[in-house]
């Protein structure tokens, strides 16, 4: 993965692009065509690769035979697939942490099954009721850490270990998506998480 200025692979992320369809299909569930339409576009403006966003595509949630038509698709367009991110899925979330926690190593498996080098999890949790009544949601506060709180902190140390882990046995890096209000929301904070994480493996997405 010793990449120089001009071969440093450039990605497109996929927000821009919504999970579920005009018919109300989710895009889990869509054809391989419209994968690599998506995927065409993406080329057409100049990108040859591709940020796997999860809130289009979940590749957590494909089998290892759509896996295979996922990467297809994206071959058959000429883009690379080096990259998933899975947002809003808190591996600390107060409920739904060991569902997140299970989607994570579903997705290190998933991105290992691509050919990706990288996975980035956040610590962000999915926007409010309130926030989504805005047109920009980041206008009104959304969930926030617990600051000082020791023992939330070491759950976020020790489950993402527990994926940096995993990560290293399947030849992956971790990337961790800083984001405002979370324990990933300032450079101090990032830092000290990275450190206290410990793992060569284990780094920041600023």
């Amino acid at each position: 993965m010793a990449y120089t200025a001009e071969d440093w692979p450039i990605t497109a992320a996929l927000l821009q692009f919504p999970g579920v369809d005009a018919r109300g299909v989710s895009m889990n569930g869509a054809e391989p065509e419209a994968w690599r339409a998506v995927f065409e576009e993406i080329a057409e403006a100049g990108f040859a690769h591709v940020d796997l966003t999860d809130s289009w595509v979940r590749p957590a949630d494909l089998s290892p035979a759509r896996l295979e038509e996922l990467q297809a698709a994206a071959s058959a367009a000429g883009v690379g697939l080096p990259v998933i991110s899975a947002i809003r899925r808190s591996i600390i979330h107060g409920t739904n942490w060991q569902a997140n926690l299970d989607y994570s190593h579903r997705t290190l498996e998933a991105g290992a099954a691509l050919g990706c080098e990288v996975v980035s999890f956040g610590l962000h949790e999915a926007i409010t009721p309130e926030q989504q009544k805005q047109l920009w949601f980041w206008a009104v506060p959304g969930h926030q850490d617990p600051v000082g709180d020791e023992e939330t902190w070491g759950k976020a140390v020790t489950r993402l270990q527990e994926l940096g882990r995993h990560a290293a046995e399947l030849g992956l890096l971790v990337s961790l998506e800083m984001y405002e209000d979370t324990y990933l929301g300032t450079a101090d904070s990032a830092v000290r998480l990275v450190e206290d994480i410990g793992m060569p493996n284990v780094g920041l997405n600023p």
